[in-house]
């Protein structure tokens, strides 16, 4: 009697499973991205997220070259101010694994806005048929500089899939809260400009002879 009651019990656990799992599957699937600008070869949409005050950009484009060679732009922290825009510098604080890293970055802000910093715990992942995906998600930790605000509240994702004539199809997901008092308008404005220039830039920096 026992046994069979803990079957049932059993049962139901993995019922009640099956039901959330396809309930969060089915909820990140049915996630609502609003186009938002498209130029260039770069599309970028948006959306609100319950609870945060700025808007999720996803940024798409095609890089002309191979998987590897993008990753190694944007794993490379020296070539951060080369592509990434407004970026002063980057360098790894620390680095636990090949997978595993923690980057600070200094973003310049239009003036009179004080600059930025932001510790990054960075994860990569390699995924089947040659796909990588890089994670980024801020840290506190003590300010580096007194005279710069610090990012408590960032999230980066980038998924670099290959096309089937050895390009590179990005995906660049994010958001993020600068602190401050900057306007709501302009903050989101700016995540525009910064997508569209950085892709830009990471298209550009891709095509040189030096990094084939």
């Amino acid at each position: 009697q026992k046994f069979r009651s803990n079957i049932r019990i059993l049962r139901n656990s993995l019922a009640l499973s099956f039901v959330l799992g396809a309930a969060w599957i089915n909820a990140f699937a049915n996630e609502t991205w609003h186009p938002k600008e498209r130029k260039d070869g770069i599309k970028i949409e948006f959306k609100n997220n319950e609870g945060e005050k700025y808007e999720e950009f996803l940024a798409e484009t095609i890089i002309e070259a191979p998987v590897k060679e993008v990753f190694n732009i944007i794993s490379d922290t020296t070539l951060c101010a080369r592509w990434v825009h407004r970026c002063l510098e980057s360098e790894v604080v620390y680095q636990r694994s090949l997978n595993e890293k923690l980057i600070y970055q200094v973003t310049k802000f239009p003036f009179p806005s004080k600059s930025r910093e932001v510790y990054l715990h960075t994860e990569i992942s390699f995924e089947k048929k040659g796909s990588i995906i890089i994670s980024m998600n801020s840290r506190k930790f003590k300010p580096k500089r007194t005279n710069l605000i610090q990012i408590n509240e960032a999230r980066i994702r980038y998924v670099l899939k290959p096309t089937k004539d050895g390009k590179t199809l990005i995906t660049w997901q994010q958001y993020f809260d600068p602190g401050g008092r900057l306007p709501l308008w302009i903050i989101n404005r700016e995540g525009i400009t910064f997508l569209q220039k950085s892709l830009g830039n990471l298209k550009n920096l891709a095509a040189t002879p030096s990094n084939k």
